[in-house]
């Protein structure tokens, strides 16, 4: 430490923290709250799939082959093409080519 000022303050913040965790430690046995054990954090899996299906239940029947025939039904129908550019151009009452030209935009 660089001076004896700065070491003495040191430990007194160390007694601090050490009065602190105990009293921490006293209220959690004392309220009934797990103890926490020197140098390790417990970390526990929460099986949340198994809450849900425990407060809600499960679904009544999973039909099988659900995927295959959804895949069937989309292939029936075909996809709406997206909307192709106009030949022509963007006219001139579109607003989009009107906030362009304002901005100062010329076509060319």
């Amino acid at each position: 430490f660089p001076s004896k000022e700065v070491l003495i303050k040191h430990q007194q913040f160390s007694d601090l923290h050490k009065k602190n965790l105990e009293e921490e430690r006293r209220a959690r046995v004392e309220g009934g709250g797990p103890m926490p054990q020197e140098g390790t954090q417990e970390t526990r899996y929460r099986d949340r799939a198994k809450e849900r299906r425990e407060k809600f239940g499960t679904p009544d029947a999973i039909i099988p082959g659900w995927k295959r025939r959804l895949d069937r039904e989309m292939a029936k129908d075909p996809p709406i093409p997206a909307e192709q550019p106009t030949v022509e151009g963007i006219k001139e009452d579109n607003i989009g080519n009107k906030m362009l030209q304002a901005m100062g935009w010329s076509e060319g």
